[in-house]
């Protein structure tokens, strides 16, 4: 959200995780935008065995909700996580079919160095769209720096194949965000349990 992930998907802007792990970002990025109301899916609700909870009245909720998944689902632009480890892509397809979204999100083996935008309809004449990934973190000394390379491919890919595209980098590491190469129009600072984080624009 704070990315700006919902007016880029309005506007029909795709979305792509380049090292999209168990695909939580694009999955959650899909429920979003496809009007998805949270926990559709579920079968039961404590409130289901309350004395005074009115079937009919839940029905009809839940089904309208549905209708609207339907039709938000349905009008995704497109969307696609990569990541070069094949268990975490095997996770990715698993997650996205427990999602019930596995008809309109695609994921795929793909290493960093590779990385381009995005098939997109003919009718899109520009590519544009939001990259949105979480690196991994190096809270470590040896880690922070087998990491730096890795922040300057992604700076690179960026720089050279992006060009119109937004990017959000969600960091648990952001001493490495000046590897990167471009330098973040603003920040929010998030914590991921007690790991203090940044999401860098």
């Amino acid at each position: 959200h704070r990315a700006g992930w919902p007016e880029i998907a309005a506007r029909g802007g795709a979305l792509l995780d380049p090292m999209c792990g168990s695909g939580t970002l694009v999955l959650e990025a899909a429920l979003m935008a496809g009007d998805c109301a949270p926990g559709l899916l579920r079968e039961y609700f404590g409130f289901l065995t309350w004395k005074h909870h009115s079937p009919d009245t839940w029905n009809s909720l839940r089904q309208q909700a549905q209708e609207r998944r339907n039709v938000g689902l349905a009008a995704l632009p497109p969307m696609y996580g990569y990541d070069q480890e094949a268990r975490a892509i095997g996770a990715a397809r698993s997650n996205a079919i427990r999602a019930g979204v596995d008809d309109v999100v695609q994921f795929r083996q793909q290493s960093l160095n590779k990385l381009t935008p995005c098939p997109l309809p003919e009718s899109q004449a520009k590519p544009a769209g939001l990259i949105i990934t979480n690196p991994p973190y190096g809270e470590r000394m040896g880690e922070v720096e087998a990491l730096r390379g890795l922040y300057r491919q992604l700076g690179e890919r960026l720089r050279n194949e992006f060009d119109g595209w937004k990017a959000a980098i969600f960091t648990g590491t952001p001493a490495l965000g000046p590897e990167i190469g471009m330098r973040a129009q603003r920040k929010h600072h998030f914590f991921n349990g007690s790991l203090p984080c940044e999401l860098l624009h």
